[in-house]
This record gives structure tokens, sequence and C-alpha cells, in this order.
């Protein structure tokens, strides 16, 4: 099996945001057809928790780019 090494990028933008403002999230350098979560957590200066939670497969060229607004108090 050839086991090669792969230096996925992952960018998110607008880097600050309202919490319910809708972002991009890009990630490059994957295999075809990879499945991918990525969670985020932030904890306000007040102690709320927000969490969110996105699923995305790779496309052929390796490439997932969505947008979320799936973001929950904790």
């Amino acid at each position: 099996m050839d086991m090669k090494q792969h230096c996925v990028k992952l960018s998110v933008q607008p880097s600050r945001g309202l919490v319910d403002e809708k972002f991009t999230v890009l990630v490059q350098n994957l295999l075809p057809g990879f499945q991918l979560t990525i969670h985020a957590l932030h904890q306000c200066e007040d102690g709320h928790s927000w969490e969110a939670f996105a699923h995305y497969n790779a496309d052929a060229t390796g490439i997932v780019n969505g947008k979320t607004i799936t973001i929950q108090e904790d």
C-alpha cells in the first residue's frame, strides 16, 4: 500500500464575525471523496461556549468548499 503524506490546508473566511453570520470553510489537498468532519469550539468572555460541526465529502479534485451557519450554544 502506498502511504503518501498529504499536507491539508484549512482556511475560514472571515476570520472574525458574529456568531450567526455565515462563514466559508475551504479545505484543500484531500484525497478525492475523503469524508471530513470539522468541529469548531469557541468560549466567549462571559463563559458561554459555542460549538459547530460540519460534515463534508471532498470533490474529485480533493477540495471541500462549503458554507455553514450551524452554531449552537453549548
